[in-house]
């Protein structure tokens, strides 16, 4: 059996750079609270108004590629030190910044509540804080990335969708929600989607032969018109002639995934539209290369919600495919 691994790189990253103190028992804990993908930061006012909020705001609310509409990665909360009270103790992502005689950065696991991670940054001057934001940002945001997707991936594996006809036609299995659906379902091509009060989530599964993804055409290509060409075929729009398809006007967002076993893996964020018509959104791609099928599997996730925020959605997307398991 062959099973895929997204979070053997952040668990490693994680490990090596930051300090876990303890876990405590989950059950002498209360539950954690938040959003998903919210993180409460307290810190002096002054600083937040100064260079380091400044350099925080880098790390933790930037843009999130491929979205129509921009969107920070995380929606951060400030607390000053002087108003902490139990309240602001229980939430699941933390990050305090406290002046202090020695520079240090400190990872700890379940504090106050469970689930939880507390991120500290230590330091006896502005610059020392700087310099320790600078150094651990990237896995600051990481860490707090790959927890969230363990989360969202814990709440759907409480009420999980049946996968049996996945399982049986691509050889994989997938964690996702119960609210999805089968929308259009046929030997080639599976689509799913959850109806929303404003939109709909989706997730697109098909496969073409490896030779279809590795000629002459550059790769990135190859994906456009992989995707167009089923896009085209399956997923029409009301008006006459109307049809999914990439959004020409922007280039994918492209990265080889680590994976933790012989499976190549591609990730692509864009924008598709409707020609014909006005309907749009982001899309996250994820591109297989399985040998032992001599295919591209392709999961391929879209959403429809407009006006409305996407970065949750684009998200639960993320944790659903980040989930699959090869057989």
């Amino acid at each position: 059996m062959r099973k895929a691994n997204f979070f053997l790189f952040f668990l490693l990253l994680v490990t090596l750079t930051a300090c876990n103190f303890f876990t405590s028992d989950k059950n002498a804990l209360p539950d954690s609270e938040g959003d998903i993908n919210e993180v409460s930061i307290i810190i002096d006012d002054v600083y937040w108004n100064g260079d380091v909020g400044d350099s925080l705001r880098a790390k933790l609310a930037h843009s999130i590629d491929g979205l129509n509409k921009e969107e920070p990665v995380l929606k951060i909360n400030q607390f000053s030190p002087k108003i902490v009270n139990n309240q602001i103790n229980l939430q699941r992502n933390l990050v305090i910044i406290q002046q202090h005689d020695e520079t240090e950065f400190i990872h700890v696991e379940n504090k106050y509540a469970y689930p939880q991670n507390v991120f500290y940054f230590k330091g006896p001057t502005i610059k020392d804080l700087l310099q320790l934001i600078t150094l651990h940002g990237e896995i600051l945001e990481s860490s707090i990335h790959f927890y969230e997707l363990l989360k969202v991936q814990e709440d759907m594996a409480a009420s999980p969708f049946n996968d049996k006809r996945i399982q049986n036609q691509y050889k994989i299995s997938l964690l996702m929600p119960y609210q999805y659906r089968y929308a259009l379902v046929n030997d080639n091509f599976l689509w799913l989607k959850k109806e929303l009060s404003t939109g709909s989530n989706s997730l697109l599964i098909y496969q073409v032969p490896i030779h279809r993804m590795e000629n002459e055409i550059d790769f990135i290509e190859n994906f456009v018109q992989v995707r167009d060409s089923v896009t085209q075929k399956y997923i029409k729009g009301v008006n006459k002639d109307s049809y999914m398809h990439v959004d020409k006007g922007y280039a994918p967002y492209f990265k080889k995934i680590f994976f933790a076993e012989a499976i190549e893996c591609y990730e692509f964020r864009g924008t598709w539209d409707l020609t014909n018509d006005f309907m749009e959104g982001p899309y996250l791609s994820y591109v297989f290369k399985d040998e032992l099928y001599n295919r591209y599997l392709f999961l391929d996730g879209f959403v429809y919600n407009p006006s409305q925020s996407k970065r949750d959605l684009i998200f639960e997307l993320e944790a659903i495919i980040k989930s699959i398991y090869f057989y």
